[in-house]
């Protein structure tokens, strides 16, 4: 159940700083809905620590192009749920190397994430990889939420090397959509 649990929790951070980023906006700014449209590329390099948290000294923002608002939100949101430990998940699958990087992109027709980073072995990064299908797999069988179903459908788990990189791609009216179900919930909840 722990294992289960992991690969839920890796792909949710793939796509919260993205998804929570939207949502972020759309509440603070309306006229912020449109900057969703624009093309936007976001790309980070670091290391994470002995907690597996981001480690803020040794980690920089590598591009940033598009919609400011948007990158903005989107660093707030990898930082924030890089403090909270979503990251650790990764850490949990195998002996790996500290530095990842994480890239977001919306390209007009698709949204795409990634994180990558390096096991301790080709071999090692194959059983990881192997681990994480395997996973995805059981996880799309168990999980009855929406968003969560459809994210765990677009997530893909790959090995070049020792490279492994975990990643997602949706559609824009996908993302849009579940940007839609999370604010109906938040507003369900502030209204109560």
């Amino acid at each position: 159940m722990l294992r289960f649990l992991n690969i839920r929790m890796i792909s949710v951070c793939l796509l919260a700083a993205t998804a929570f980023a939207g949502s972020t906006l759309v509440g603070r700014a309306q006229p912020a809905i449109a900057g969703l449209d624009s093309p936007f590329a976001l790309e980070m390099k670091g290391k994470f620590d002995k907690a597996g948290k981001i480690d803020p000294a040794a980690t920089v923002f590598t591009l940033a192009e598009g919609n400011k608002q948007i990158l903005e939100a989107l660093k707030q949101s990898i930082t924030a749920i890089g403090d909270a430990g979503y990251f650790s998940y990764i850490a949990q699958l195998g002996p790996i190397n500290d530095e990842f990087s994480i890239r977001t992109m919306f390209d007009g027709l698709s949204i795409r994430g990634t994180i990558r980073f390096d096991a301790a072995n080709e071999n090692r990064a194959r059983s990881t990889v192997s681990g994480l299908k395997m996973m995805i797999e059981a996880a799309k069988l168990k999980i009855s939420e929406q968003n969560d179903t459809l994210l765990l459908k677009s997530v893909n788990a790959v090995s070049d090397g020792k490279a492994v990189a975990v990643s997602f791609i949706l559609p824009k009216h996908a993302f849009r959509e579940m940007l839609e179900r999370k604010l109906a919930v938040e507003k369900v909840s502030a209204d109560r």
